[in-house]
Order: structure tokens, then C-alpha cells, then sequence
């Protein structure tokens, strides 16, 4: 019965994980204006940024506005990884640094509604991750002014637009207590398939272990 039990509890388990999308992203450092005595000394312009985010879905909008949806997350519901490989030693991982996703903002058709002729109108998807250092990490994936059928409303996505949707596509790292931050151009965003439902593993298990329950009995009568 133990075992039925501990199947049952992984069946749940297995069923929550389900409802989360697993993105990869990845950039090119194309500017750092930390000085000579800044954070992450050894990146380079040039250097290669690759990573992962997490967030699970069911999360409220928080803004009421229905041109922008603004999703908080914390570290029991999201995760975010942030690499820098070295692109002048053979791509050598220089820092390797995890964190969550602070929030995700979701902008479909968005203008600054005081003077919309300051700013371009945007769809727009921007996770904003926060690293276990502190710093905090901004990836902009915006289509900008040009055919804005890319998101069609504040609620946050299932599964992010396609890459080659979005025609303006910069990254940004902060670190705290140092002025100034590292520049990236965002080069990919990509879903990562969520492996099949272990339901259907472990519920064909179940039967098996009705059996052998069953078979015990037996032996002890």
C-alpha cells in the first residue's frame, strides 16, 4: 500500500511539472561599461550568452491595463540560468549563474499613451530575472512599429512568439552595487518540449502492483 501511495504522490507531482514552459535563449555581449575595476572582469565583447527560464503557468496579472500584463514569479514557480562562454578560448564557460524569473511583462500594442510620438508602439515579451548574486537580468524581445500581429493580448503566453517575430531583441545585465551593466543582442528564444506525461508510465504500473498486493494476501491466508 506504501508503494500505491509514494506512485500516487509521483503522479501528481509528474502532472503539476506538465503545466510549465521551458524556454532556451541565447545572446552576443556587444557592450560592457562596468571599467577596469567593474563586475565580471573576464567577459569580453564578443562573448557568447546562453541560458534557460522556467515559469509556470496559472499566474494572475497583476496590471489592470489591457495593453500590458505584468506576471510576478518568484523561485518556487520559475528558475533562470545565465552562461557566459568565452569566445576567444574555444567557448570556455566563464560564469555560470542561476536565479528565478522576478516577473515577465506581456505588452500587446503598447504606447506612451502622454506622447506616443516618443516611443514606438511595441508588442512586446520581457522576462526580468533576478540571479543569486543579485544582479538582475532584462531579455527584450519587442516587435517595434512593424506589422503588430505578433501578441494579440496582455495574457501571458503558453509559449512565447517565434524568434524571427520580433525585430528588436536586446538583453541587458545589472549587477548590484556597481554602476554600469553588460549589453547583449539576443540572438535566439526556443521552447524546450516538455517531456511526455509520466501518467501513463506509472498508471500501467498500477495494476502490477494491485496484482502483487493481491498475490500476498493470498500467501498469508
Amino acid at each position: 500500500m506504501k508503494r500505491l501511495c509514494g506512485v500516487f504522490i509521483f503522479l501528481l507531482l509528474a502532472s503539476a511539472n506538465i503545466h510549465a514552459t521551458i524556454m532556451t535563449y541565447s545572446g552576443v555581449i556587444n557592450n560592457i561599461n562596468f571599467g577596469q575595476n567593474g563586475a565580471y572582469p573576464l567577459a569580453e565583447v564578443g562573448d557568447v550568452i546562453n541560458g534557460t527560464f522556467t515559469y509556470t503557468h496559472g499566474v494572475s496579472d497583476s496590471n489592470s491595463w489591457d495593453a500590458v500584463g505584468e506576471y510576478y514569479f518568484n523561485d518556487q514557480n520559475s528558475n533562470f540560468s545565465f552562461d557566459i562562454y568565452d569566445s576567444s578560448e574555444n567557448g570556455k564557460l566563464i560564469y555560470s549563474q542561476t536565479g528565478y524569473l522576478r516577473k515577465i511583462l506581456i505588452e500587446n500594442n503598447w504606447q506612451y499613451t502622454p506622447n506616443p510620438s516618443l516611443y514606438p508602439t511595441i508588442d512586446a515579451f520581457t522576462p526580468i530575472a533576478v540571479l543569486d548574486n543579485g544582479a538582475e537580468v532584462f531579455l527584450r524581445y519587442q516587435n517595434r512599429d512593424t506589422n503588430l500581429d505578433v501578441i494579440f493580448s496582455d495574457v501571458l503566453p503558453l509559449i512565447p512568439p517565434l524568434f524571427d517575430q520580433f525585430n528588436y531583441t536586446t538583453g541587458s545585465l545589472a549587477p548590484t552595487n556597481t554602476i554600469g551593466q553588460i549589453d547583449f543582442s539576443l540572438t535566439s528564444l526556443t521552447p524546450v518540449p516538455v517531456p511526455p506525461s509520466f501518467i501513463f508510465l506509472i498508471t500501467g504500473f498500477i495494476p502490477f502492483f494491485m496484482f502483487k498486493k493481491r498475490a500476498q494476501s493470498k500467501n498469508v491466508n
